[in-house]
């Protein structure tokens, strides 16, 4: 159900164990990252699926429910996030110095982090959880980071660096500065995009159920899934699941190969690819963006090259407006096996690299 300005309640589409005096955000559903509010609980109903607010919603968070004769569903709500923890780690002065705190996890320790508030830890160009040397994830003295909340800070909010395999599961990060949720590797070209979560020369990382709201700059940067067919060590495994951003300036950047993500009123590209190697596309939903997908292709300057690049899209929803700024009628429009592709809004460029036929549905 909609919420809108004014309003001192809120419904949710299934039942919390929250109480009286949490405090919770609520994701922005247009282009300004400003608008994700936070709020005190005030009271709540006995089938927990309505909450009382102590101030009334400064902004409307929307709700959008539409399933096209395709059989495909669009869904766009606002997400509500629960910042209380059991455990809270606070910079007692936040606003008056740049060198706060950080957790440095390195050189095998035992670490598990689950349910944890980290409060505005503040470190100017550092992560609040910063990771480091683990090499690969062991089981028998597992560390991960499991429904933390991150509140702020000058920096991202988890980085991983030199270590494999390392879970990072249903946590909301809110308000770090220059990013949302980055992992990556050896790129032929960085343009030191920053993000929130970032993994740096990490072979191996499980991300899933994460919720990045307000993002200044990027959202997902990643390494990606091995292409089809490739053979692999048994430590890497690279899984990515349901993982949500809400208002950025770019959704997902760069990789090779990556599925299942969704991305809502990303202020400009949905998805900016820039690759040197065959793209495939998965599962993925884009609505209210300027640019669905952006390619920027890297390889050599020769004829050859045409030849061997491809570019495939598999199940992509893009559903935009009619009317710039009603984002109360979409509509749908579905590739599915597109080689080689521009995507603007609804316009689809095709660059032929291949003499297989194209089947494009939009």
């Amino acid at each position: 159900m909609t919420a809108v300005t004014g309003q001192n309640s809120i419904v949710l589409n299934e039942s919390v164990d929250w109480i009286v005096g949490d405090e919770i955000i609520i994701t922005t559903t247009d282009t300004n990252i400003e608008h994700t509010e936070r709020h005190t609980i005030a009271n709540i109903s006995i089938d927990k699926t309505r909450i009382g607010i102590v101030n009334p919603l400064v902004y409307t968070h929307i709700v959008i429910h539409n399933v096209f004769p395709s059989g495909q569903i669009f869904h766009l709500a606002g997400v509500v996030g629960l910042l209380k923890r059991n455990i809270r780690i606070i910079n007692r002065s936040p606003s008056s110095e740049l060198f706060g705190f950080r957790i440095v996890v390195t050189n095998y320790a035992i670490n598990i982090w689950n349910s944890v508030a980290i409060d505005a830890p503040n470190e100017d160009k550092r992560e609040g959880i910063h990771i480091y040397n683990l090499d690969n994830w062991n089981p028998s003295r597992a560390t991960f980071i499991n429904s933390c909340s991150f509140d702020g800070g000058y920096y991202s909010a988890i980085g991983i660096w030199q270590a494999n395999s390392i879970p990072i599961t249903n946590n909301i990060v809110y308000k770090t500065y220059e990013s949302a949720i980055v992992l990556n590797r050896n790129w032929q070209f960085n343009a030191n995009d920053d993000e929130a979560i970032m993994s740096t020369d990490a072979i191996s990382v499980i991300m899933r159920n994460n919720l990045v709201a307000g993002v200044e700059r990027l959202a997902y940067r990643i390494q990606g899934n091995s292409c089809p067919g490739a053979v692999l060590p048994s430590y890497i495994n690279n899984d990515y699941v349901n993982n949500e951003v809400h208002s950025a300036m770019s959704g997902i950047n760069c990789w090779p190969m990556d599925k299942d993500f969704d991305y809502d009123t990303t202020w400009y590209y949905g998805l900016y690819i820039n690759a040197a190697c065959n793209i495939i596309i998965d599962s993925c939903t884009a609505a209210d963006i300027n640019v669905g997908i952006y390619t920027f292709i890297i390889g050599p300057l020769d004829e050859d090259f045409w030849n061997r690049f491809n570019f495939y899209i598999f199940s992509f929803l893009l559903a935009v407006s009619h009317v710039a700024g009603d984002n109360s009628n979409y509509d749908v429009h579905c590739a599915h096996k597109i080689t080689g592709g521009y995507l603007f809004w609804i316009k689809l460029q095709i660059l032929r690299t291949s003499s297989e036929d194209l089947c494009c549905n939009i």
